[in-house]
């Protein structure tokens, strides 16, 4: 796999304030390192990067650049540029050019970098020589500033918590920028502001307008995808979000290929829908991998991991994934399109309806039964949690940390989620962190959107995005791109704008995403009622995989710093019940176990190495 030297990054730094230890420092001057200049001459960007990934323009004094993913060619952006009279003009650009990437705009002495409102592509900063310094990656910050790791971030990360504790900073003087928010650097380079660049759209569109913008805004974000160099490949496992994404991408008439990777689970019939897809679908290549062929989950744990830049439970899947992308570049693919991020935008919180109640009593009604009774939710929690007015400061005040209380299946999903579950393995030390940290935010927390439903369908894009770039950066090092087309800011604009009532309903699955697809998808396709549950091959992974999974902790870094007991966990480990239905809280402990060790590695490599 593609480690430290070969990981792409970018740094921006401020006209006017170049030094001799930001020029010399190895991590910016090492090889394969490339550098864009602001239009003084001096280094503005600073990073590794494909040619094809970072396009500038220069009008005046004026300066964009475009890193990532865009459909943007370099004649209209530079007639876009030219209309650039405030830093505040980069919506001239965002709301134009389908894609995923980040802007970096210099005015004079002034930038402004931000990221996607998804965060999929994140913005942190901090000071290196006394010197402000954006980059699209913490851990790049905090090699350049030798920052110290913060361990209680790390113990809150073992619990793979959602909003806000998933955005504490990882290490000390580097600080992450919410998505939705951006940098701007102005006085002589010298003062940094964070500013709000995106806010959700009003959810207001009715059924035949929201659909239309979602059929136009995926179309085009996998056509951005398809007309990239190089043979295109789409993980159609089946399921209605990639089964979309592959028929939207046969539509561009280019070499395409779809991967269908079966599982063990014989009630599982991803494959059959699969399969009836494929038959609608002449031009494209059907490459199945069947079962045996493929790893199954938690295999490879005790491998070298790859250098990530936060702990991510994806290094879970790793093996499958990255199995499933292998054999996609074996057969000439360089992008490889996935269907992460259609559950985040169209399965719809039933938190909605909390909210709807209010105004919408008699369907709210009819909605909240047929939820409790696919999901088995109680009745008298349920009319509990309806009632239930508690705001998010108060709720997240109140989070339970009994350790090792077990999850609640049935526990009606209305309010704004703020559960954590604390494994029987962690250690005090680790719970009093934890506890910290919540008390630290608690005075200031506020959430995502006044709606319950909203809120927790922005934690939960943010959450998938964390996934995707994971995955993304771990294939990189196979020579193939992974992208997620649902994850781009366009559609997810398109999608949020939808009246909840339209996407939260237990009637119907993904109805705005099938309107959407009307006349792409096959409609007995759009009709499918069923879904898969990978619970089974999950389970099978981890009992296959126990006897390694148990040799990790025998030296644990997380037990050297005194967060998890290596002992506990060994125990977990051996007797992991063959029909359990959750890996009991080890995605947390294994993707921060990985990720420390695959820390320690680079560091034994030399500065100019990394």
């Amino acid at each position: 796999m593609m480690q430290g030297f070969g990981v792409p990054f970018f740094v921006v730094l401020p006209d006017n304030t170049f030094t001799d230890a930001v020029a010399l420092h190895p991590r910016l001057s090492g090889a394969g390192v490339d550098t864009s200049p602001h239009p003084s001459g001096r280094p503005w960007l600073v990073g590794r990067w494909d040619e094809r990934e970072l396009l500038t323009v220069t009008v005046g004094t004026t300066r964009v650049a475009l890193i990532g993913c865009f459909a943007a060619k370099a004649d209209e952006l530079r007639g876009d540029v030219g209309r650039i009279r405030q830093l505040s003009d980069t919506e001239l650009i965002t709301r134009k050019y389908p894609g995923s990437y980040h802007v970096a705009i210099a005015i004079g002495d002034r930038m402004r970098i931000q990221g996607t409102a998804s965060g999929l592509r994140r913005v942190c900063h901090a000071e290196f020589d006394g010197i402000p310094v954006v980059a699209d990656q913490a851990d790049v910050l905090a090699d350049l500033t030798r920052a110290e790791l913060r361990v209680p971030t790390l113990a809150v990360r073992l619990l793979q918590p959602s909003f806000p504790l998933s955005e504490r900073p990882l290490w000390s003087g580097v600080t992450p920028v919410e998505p939705g928010d951006c940098v701007e650097v102005a006085g002589n380079g010298r003062t940094v502001r964070v500013r709000r660049w995106w806010t959700p759209p009003p959810a207001s569109r009715g059924m035949a307008e929201s659909a239309a913008a979602v059929r136009a805004a995926l179309a085009s974000a996998v056509s951005v995808r398809t007309k990239l160099n190089g043979h295109v490949s789409t993980e159609l496992s089946g399921g209605f979000d990639s089964t979309s994404v592959t028929f939207l991408a046969a539509r561009n008439d280019v070499p395409l290929t779809a991967c269908t990777a079966l599982v063990s689970d014989s009630t599982v019939d991803d494959n059959v829908w699969a399969s009836r897809a494929v038959a609608h679908l002449p031009c494209v290549r059907h490459e199945v991998i069947p079962a045996n062929e493929i790893p199954l989950c938690y295999a490879g744990m005790n491998a070298a991991g790859d250098l990530l830049d936060e702990p991510s439970a994806m290094v879970v899947f790793r093996e499958r994934a990255l199995g499933i992308v292998a054999r996609m570049a074996e057969r000439g693919a360089r992008h490889h399109l996935t269907g992460h991020g259609g559950d985040h935008l169209f399965t719809g919180s039933p938190a909605h309806w909390h909210t709807l109640a209010r105004t919408k009593p008699l369907r709210a009604f009819r909605e909240l039964r047929a939820f409790r009774i696919s999901r088995s939710w109680p009745l008298s929690r349920t009319v509990r949690a309806v009632l239930r007015n508690q705001t998010f400061p108060e709720a997240f005040a109140a989070v339970d940390l009994t350790r090792g209380r077990p999850l609640d299946m049935f526990e009606p999903r209305l309010g704004w989620n703020t559960d954590l579950h604390l494994p029987g393995w962690l250690t005090a030390d680790a719970e009093e962190m934890i506890a910290g940290e919540i008390g630290e935010l608690a005075a200031r927390v506020a959430p995502l959107a006044s709606s319950r439903g909203t809120h927790a369908e922005l934690s939960a894009i943010r959450s998938g995005t964390r996934d995707i770039r994971a995955l993304a950066r771990m294939s990189r090092g196979l020579g193939v791109e992974t992208h997620a087309p649902f994850f781009d800011d366009q559609v997810i604009d398109a999608a949020l704008g939808a009246a909840p009532e339209d996407r939260a309903t237990a009637w119907r699955y993904k109805p705005l995403l099938a309107v959407a697809m009307r006349d792409i998808v096959p409609g007995p396709i759009l009709d499918r009622t069923t879904k898969a549950d990978g619970t089974v091959d999950a389970v099978r992974g981890l009992r296959h995989h126990q006897a390694e999974l148990a040799e990790m902790w025998e030296d644990s870094q997380l037990g050297r710093l005194g967060l998890v007991d290596p002992g506990r966990l060994r125990s977990v480990c051996a007797r992991i019940d063959p029909l359990a239905s959750s890996d009991l809280g080890l995605s947390g402990a294994l993707a921060c176990e990985t990720w420390l060790r695959a820390r320690r590695h680079e560091m034994a490599r030399p500065r100019s190495e990394r």
